[in-house]
């Protein structure tokens, strides 16, 4: 793969991606898209006067997920790395989630769109000298070889860092009354569309049976409710008696052989049954629809609407709710949907009073007074058939918001980082993520940025459980081993951004996805609360294998209208979701795998407080299954399971905060795996312990605190310099 000659960009065939993937070969394809990454990497070191690739091999940095906490303690890291002079050595940079807050934010200040145009303007690079956020050792009492005198420039960038912890308020009007608005525009977008059209078919279901009933029997009262509910009547009869037949045609008391006739009939009845109790259950819920009274259909909605938001809220920052999950998610699914029937059917009775100029005589009836001029339900109708159709999710969702605050404390116009300035980030809102780096100028690691492309209704038992593959967005191309690669500068038409990418990477709170494939958001009541209101940071896409039409985007029918009556969540459809890559794999460490670095780092700030390691136990699981890849971690030259290294009280803590590895790739080679862990470790100074006096909870504060005082910052920052400084001291032949 090292001596490959690397194909132009748009070389890759989507053919043979195609058939690569139906014959299972996962990583087919990856060859030829490593092709221009391996050219960049070779300009890269060729500039930097490093050995070739095939001399020393590849080397990846890894960014884990975790939020701000994860960025923070990820900066020391780089300041570390910057400071021993090895940062430069990495040819990949590789962040998920929290991670690629600090990642993408040093990959747009290498850029030249990032450093601006001005010549008066700091000219950052990977050095001690030019890092953007200094190298100097945050310990007063240091010595030794990482002693660094940072410059103006990276005081001011750091200090614009530390003082926007609170990246999601950021202040001057931008509030957390701004971020309810938002939340509460979503979901009023979502409700002008779904209320008008659920009351239209209510409408068209009520009148029009009973209009052919009265043409045949006029002395008939009739209401299709009462029929409906006779339906579910009905169902539950033909359901008992197929039980009953079930009970006396199988058994066979004259042989214990099994039939295949007998075999087939239980699968008939194991599957149609479900479906038989499925109708009886809904027909009749709705069915009670007009015996709600107004009122109650109202607040049904209104509470469901607040304990939707709030589900979105606890998911988005990694906590819990106040009473158990499951009750909670599934009493607001019940409040909203009904809710939304209910008032659902009054706006649709309302509309028939309105176009027939008739009172329906019923006590569930709406009081209307004066009739309202007959044309308004069908302006209500078209507004929610325009806004349906020509509403794009992407832009209406809460993760707008999200993308434009990241994008505004990490990827800021370098004049209001340089005065401290809160304020747009105009340049970077633009920037397109294929332009950020050239073969013809390399400026940086190349960088990956990975996320959770849901699969959750896909045909395969290992995606449907893992909830997803992972899908990577990188200035050359974007794709996963599910859908093929495609060219970043054909993807989205071109238009995707870091900053896009960035937001879309950390997209906590999505339906259908979680952590690992599991969570509260799998399930199916919270899904479809989040989907209905678009509750969510996810971000849909077309799929990257099809033809890129510009005017195509996701709205409220498509995908929104089918994921809810079919799931639609596979590869095989127009528009696919992305989510938070830690959905995925938590480490960002699976695309270095795939790659075969001979060296990859990881920083591992995960909230772990019992040291279980469930993101790095979750990633050499996937890599063995889908690589054939084995890792081992050893101390000493024995040994050790991480767990057992880290778990000590405050007589017993370890030295150093890392643990050296090996990768056993399934061809036989090697590679050396560093995990840098966020934990407390012997000797750390008095800004670090004492933080820890004030907040037991650190490093391993909840994912959700997402609003960091200058202090927490800071200590987190000192904490993974340190940590990282000890590394390097230990680990430098390896390195």
């Amino acid at each position: 793969m090292a001596n490959e000659t690397p194909p132009p960009v748009s070389s890759v065939s989507v053919t043979d991606l195609a058939e690569a993937r139906s014959e299972g070969r996962l990583d087919s394809g990856v060859a030829s898209v490593l092709g221009a990454e391996l050219a960049y990497i070779d300009a890269l070191r060729a500039k930097r006067d490093r050995p070739g690739r095939d001399q020393i091999g590849l080397s990846g940095l890894c960014i884990s997920g975790g939020g701000i906490r994860s960025a923070t303690f990820a900066t020391g890291v780089l300041q570390a790395l910057a400071a021993g002079g090895k940062l430069k050595d990495f040819d990949y940079l590789s962040s998920v989630s929290g991670g690629g807050y600090i990642a993408s934010s040093v990959t747009w200040l290498l850029s030249k769109m990032g450093q601006g145009t001005s010549s008066e303007n700091p000219q950052f690079g990977v050095d001690p000298r030019n890092f953007p956020y200094g190298t100097e050792n945050p310990n007063p009492s240091a010595s030794g070889d990482l002693i660094h005198r940072d410059t103006v420039d990276q005081i001011k960038m750091y200090q614009y860092l530390k003082s926007h912890g609170q990246y999601l308020t950021p202040g001057k009007g931008i509030t957390l009354m701004s971020l309810l608005a938002v939340i509460i525009r979503a979901m009023f977008l979502s409700l002008i569309v779904a209320i008008p059209i659920t009351a239209a078919v209510y409408t068209f279901l009520q009148v029009l049976p009973e209009r052919l009933i009265e043409a045949f029997t006029p002395e008939l009262d009739v209401d299709i409710f009462v029929y409906l509910r006779a339906m579910s009547y009905v169902t539950i009869v033909l359901l008992a008696v197929a039980s009953v037949i079930y009970s006396l045609v199988i058994p066979d008391s004259k042989s214990h052989e099994e039939t295949p006739i007998k075999y087939r009939l239980r699968r008939l009845y194991d599957r149609y049954s479900g479906l038989l109790l499925t109708i009886a259950a809904t027909t009749f819920a709705v069915s009670l629809v007009p015996m709600i009274k107004s009122s109650i259909g109202g607040a049904a909605l209104l509470s469901g609407l607040v304990l939707g938001g709030l589900i979105f809220i606890f998911t988005s920052i990694g906590k819990t709710s106040p009473v158990p999950m499951k009750i909670f998610t599934s009493l607001a699914a019940c409040l909203f949907l009904y809710g939304l029937f209910v008032v659902s059917h009054r706006v649709g009775g309302w509309a028939s009073n309105t176009i027939t100029g008739t009172i329906v005589e019923r006590e569930y009836a709406l009081p209307l007074g004066e009739f309202w001029p007959f044309w308004i339900p069908y302006v209500g109708l078209s507004v929610a058939l325009l806004c349906g159709r020509f509403i794009n999710l992407n832009y209406i969702s809460i993760s707008r918001y999200y993308r434009d605050r990241l994008m505004e404390t990490f990827m800021p116009d370098i004049n209001s980082a340089m005065h401290d300035v809160t304020g747009p980030s105009h340049t970077a809102n633009s920037a397109r993520l294929c332009d950020l780096i050239s073969v013809e100028n390399p400026n940086g690691p190349y960088h990956i940025l990975n996320t959770n492309l849901n699969l959750s209704g896909a045909d395969s038992r290992l995606r449907r459980n893992r909830g997803g593959d992972n899908f990577i967005l990188s200035p050359f191309y974007c794709g996963s081993s599910e859908t093929g690669w495609r060219s970043t500068k054909e993807f989205l038409n071109g238009g995707l951004t870091l900053a896009t990418a960035t937001a879309v990477s950390g997209a906590a709170a999505a339906p259908n996805s979680g952590v690992g494939g599991k969570g509260v958001t799998r399930d199916a009541s919270v899904s479809i609360i989040m989907t209905l209101l678009n509750l969510t940071l996810g971000f849909w896409i077309p799929h990257p294998m099809r033809k890129q039409k510009r005017f195509t985007f996701p709205n409220h029918f498509n995908p929104v209208l089918l994921s809810l009556l079919v799931n639609t969540y596979n590869v095989n459809r127009k528009f696919l979701e992305l989510g938070d890559g830690g959905f995925f794999e938590n480490l960002s460490l699976y695309e270095m795998i795939r790659r075969r670095m001979r060296l990859i780092v990881v920083s591992d700030a995960g909230a772990d407080p019992d040291y279980r390691f469930d993101d790095l136990l979750n990633a050499m699981q996937k890599v063995q299954v889908d690589f054939g890849v084995k890792i081992g971690f050893e101390v000493n030259g024995s040994p050790i399971n991480p767990q057992n290294y880290f778990k000590s009280d405050n007589s017993t803590m370890p030295e150093f905060g890392h643990l050296a590895g090996t990768i056993n790739y399934s061809d036989g080679s090697k590679g050396v795996i560093i995990l840098i862990k966020a934990s407390i470790i012997k000797d750390l100074d008095l800004h670090i312990m004492a933080y820890k006096d004030k907040n037991p909870e650190f490093p391993h504060q909840s994912t959700a605190d997402q609003s960091f005082t200058d202090d927490q910052v800071d200590a987190y920052r000192r904490l993974g310099y340190e940590i990282t400084r000890r590394m390097i001291a230990a680990e430098n032949e390896r390195l």
